[in-house]
């Protein structure tokens, strides 16, 4: 009888311990709302799919402006993801670890092209991606309810706002050497 005693004594320390310990375990595990965890998530395959579409520019381009550019998004989006894949892990968020049917489609189409098109193509991409990443990054910042993740996105959104002026500035001079036939050679 006494080893019935300790046994459910100990089981009673244990649901103890769970009623107590597990409701604020279960906030810090997964306090991210379902709008911080759709954002990390979406910035995750965004993230994908910028290094994935530089790697291609990387390939494809024939101006070094959009080489550059091409290799900035590499460089940098491989650090956020970094980042992002971090803090994923402390707040107990599962990121995927492909990017999206939008960058996939993306790549598609400036696969089919080469040349001083594929470079217009790609910068182009960039621009308006960029534009809707930063309206999303504004966003959490605004409206997001974890204060880590809304730390994260605004301490990135000054390098996702100065990518968008890149972008625009290798865009027209890109299209400053088309129409001056100063193209760098195809890779």
């Amino acid at each position: 009888m006494k080893r019935n005693s300790s046994f459910f004594q100990a089981l009673t320390a244990v649901s103890l311990f769970g009623l107590l310990a597990g409701p604020s375990f279960a906030r810090r595990s997964s306090g991210v709302t379902g709008a911080d965890r759709q954002f990390m998530i979406k910035t995750a395959q965004a993230n994908i799919g910028e290094v994935k579409g530089g790697q291609l520019a990387l390939t494809r381009a024939v101006a070094s402006p959009a080489r550059d550019f091409a290799q900035h998004m590499i460089d940098d989006h491989s650090r956020a993801n970094v980042e992002l894949k971090k803090l994923a892990r402390q707040k107990g968020v599962r990121l995927p670890s492909d990017t999206d049917l939008k960058h996939k489609q993306m790549a598609h189409m400036l696969a089919a092209r080469s040349g001083d098109a594929f470079d217009r193509a790609y910068l182009k991409a960039m621009i308006d991606g960029h534009r809707k990443v930063i309206a999303m990054f504004q966003s959490e910042v605004a409206d997001g309810r974890d204060p880590d993740v809304k730390a994260w996105a605004s301490q990135t959104l000054p390098t996702l706002q100065r990518h968008l002026q890149h972008a625009t500035e290798a865009l027209a001079s890109v299209h400053d050497q088309t129409k001056h036939g100063k193209m760098g050679h195809p890779r």
